[in-house]
């Protein structure tokens, strides 16, 4: 059973989670969700030297990943549900940050 649990670390649940969506947990998961990840990048405030906050650059940003089928089989992993979610992934850099 694929599960998420605050005493496992980032990496280790998501293995856990990955493992569930290629079939290597036993049984057929409780929960399948199809979809593509949402990658979303801001630009960052920066801080000068004297704190003071500097305008958002491009050059520097926050991401986050996310998007409502892969968010909604998370958080029923989280809570023990044995959940999947199943994607087609870009190869290289923007894939493997997903897969990260």
């Amino acid at each position: 059973m694929a599960t998420w649990s605050d005493e496992a670390s980032t990496e280790e649940q998501w293995s856990r989670v990955l493992k569930a969506a290629a079939g290597e947990a036993s049984g057929p998961p409780s929960f399948l969700s199809f979809g593509e990840a949402l990658l979303t990048y801001k630009p960052a405030l920066m801080k000068e030297e004297d704190n003071t906050l500097m305008a958002p650059s491009a050059r520097h940003c926050l991401q986050s990943i996310g998007g409502s089928e892969l968010n909604t089989a998370l958080a029923l992993a989280r809570i023990g549900v044995f959940a999947s979610w199943v994607s087609l992934l870009p190869t290289g850099p923007i894939g493997a940050e997903v897969l990260d």
